[in-house]
């Protein structure tokens, strides 16, 4: 999407006379277009073969593919974000049907996932056509800033990500999410599995802040935290006390099999989640501010394209 390959492809798909008379070989872009979906594709296949062992047309049934394709769309399919979204919500052995089966067990919402998925793209039709990702983007971000200056040393990190110091940030991040990953995977499913899970949260948030102390002063400090989870207790705790309550209240009327230490931290999220939604379709933004105009996209930051609305992203490259 950021270099000249990519601001054909979206030319192209715009407006193929345009491209054409801006002087773009517009044949010569849908070729190399279907030569990278055709090698992508065979990754997919290649992957799919090992994991089933035995391949035939039984593992391609008409109605999955619309599934794939319904997926896609309410995604988003204009945002790049939107890919890793189908992707976790796509089949029953994705990530979102298998951790809502640990939480809800016996439940089985995986049985759900069609006509969840056909009532999503109808709603996401109505409220937001460009997809799910793109829709929530900006509360991601809005969250993810939140994190970044409510946690001791991550806005040191996150200062250093692009610096002198950048490759070696990269690779401390990516071998502590492998090594993290590893770590969970490989614990024993016991009745203790929560406090194993926050006792490597902790291990791991130490080593960052170790290596956080390392690159400088540490930003934000304790106290600077400290202040920001007090704001934070006081904008959102009523919803989360709320949420947490419906779920410890609420859940156990569904399943018997509920986990008590989940299901009010699940619950106080979704009422999170889900004031969210309300403020982003009322307000035009995340943080709830009374202003009715749209949010705000800073241009310059290149980062923030792949979540921006297909018509702000898509031409946000040439402007620049």
């Amino acid at each position: 999407r950021r270099t000249g390959i990519g601001r054909r492809f979206l030319a192209v798909r715009d407006n193929e006379r345009a491209a054409a008379a801006a002087g773009i070989n517009v044949a010569r872009t849908k070729l190399l277009a279907f030569m990278l979906s055709s090698g992508i594709a065979g990754i997919g296949g290649v992957m799919l073969g090992f994991k089933q062992v035995e391949v035939s047309s039984a593992n391609f049934l008409y109605g999955f593919s619309l599934s794939v394709l319904a997926f896609a769309y309410l995604a988003g399919i204009t945002s790049i974000n939107g890919a890793m979204v189908a992707g976790m919500l796509l089949s029953a052995g994705a990530l979102v049907p298998t951790t809502s089966n640990y939480f809800f067990a016996g439940t089985n919402i995986d049985n759900y996932l069609a006509p969840l998925g056909g009532i999503g793209i109808i709603v996401t039709a109505i409220i937001h056509p460009e997809g799910v990702a793109p829709f929530f983007g900006e509360g991601m971000r809005h969250a993810g800033d939140w994190i970044v200056h409510s946690v001791p040393g991550l806005e040191t990190i996150r200062r250093n990500y692009r610096g002198a110091r950048g490759v070696l940030v990269k690779v401390v991040l990516a071998s502590a999410v492998v090594g993290f990953a590893f770590l969970v995977y490989n614990i024993r499913f016991t009745d203790i599995i929560e406090f194993q899970i926050l006792i490597w949260v902790a291990i791991v948030y130490l080593a960052l802040l170790a290596f956080a102390r390392f690159l400088g002063p540490l930003s934000p400090t304790f106290p600077e935290a400290g202040s920001q989870w007090v704001s934070w207790a006081k904008r959102f705790g009523p919803t989360a006390v709320v949420g947490a309550i419906l779920g410890y209240l609420v859940w156990p009327l569904r399943v018997d099999t509920y986990d008590q230490f989940w299901m009010p931290l699940y619950g106080a999220a979704l009422a999170l989640f889900a004031r969210s939604i309300y403020r982003i379709i009322r307000y035009g933004r995340p943080s709830g501010d009374d202003d009715s105009g749209p949010p705000h996209h800073d241009l310059d930051d290149m980062d923030h394209l792949d979540t921006l609305p297909a018509h702000e992203g898509e031409h946000a490259p040439e402007m620049i």
